[in-house]
């Protein structure tokens, strides 16, 4: 990531200045990626492009990880059932079973 993104590694990263109220406190390991919720972790991000940027990065990550441990556990997605193809319509039915009647007597 280039631009106020800060690096994994080091926080000499940011090359960019952040204008007043555009900016964002994010963390730098997201915590459904196991970060933790202090203000080490916390670090500015400008509001527009390096934020969203790093959410989809991190959003990411999380699948990898899931992904990852879904498969050294041995779950796997259910296979979709087999759709039968139901029952057979019937065939119209032109004449009435039984003679009609009329409501009237004639």
């Amino acid at each position: 990531m280039s631009g106020c993104a800060p690096s994994r590694t080091s926080r000499a990263s940011v090359t960019r200045k952040l204008e007043p109220r555009k900016w964002q406190l994010d963390h730098i390991v997201a915590l459904i990626n196991g970060g933790e919720n202090r203000e080490r972790n916390l670090w500015p991000l400008c509001t527009s492009p390096c934020h969203s940027r790093k959410a989809k990065l991190d959003l990411a990550e999380k699948s990898r990880v899931y992904h990852r441990a879904v498969s050294h556990i041995g779950t796997y997605r259910r296979e979709p059932q087999i759709r039968s193809r139901g029952f057979p319509q019937p065939e119209p039915q032109n004449t009435a079973c039984r003679p009609i009647r009329s409501i009237r007597p004639s």
